[in-house]
């Protein structure tokens, strides 16, 4: 499997990576972030800058199974969310006229 480095944006193994779980920087459909690097101080340098903690693939992997519930409650709170913020711009309703 392969995933995209934050640094460079270039696919890497997933394995191969170091990863970061956490920090401030707002993750992609999850609550909890967790980002890729080719190199192990692009990490540690994100952890500097953002925070998060240096994890193995495992780490990230069991981290990000564990937290589907979570992050399907959180997806389906910011589409509630984002719905009801549309100022009235919903779609048109289409209407059957017989």
């Amino acid at each position: 499997m392969k995933v995209g480095d934050y640094a460079t944006k270039t696919l890497i193994d997933v394995e191969k990576a170091y990863w970061v779980i956490g920090g401030d920087v707002k993750g992609v459909m999850t609550r909890n972030p967790k980002w890729a690097f080719a190199k192990k101080e692009d990490a540690q340098e994100f952890i500097k800058e953002h925070g998060g903690e240096l994890a193995t693939c495992e780490t990230a992997l069991r981290t990000t199974y564990n937290g589907m519930a979570e992050d399907t409650n959180y997806l389906h709170d910011a589409m509630k969310n984002m719905k009801g913020h549309n100022h009235g711009h919903e779609a048109p309703q289409h209407k059957h006229g017989h």
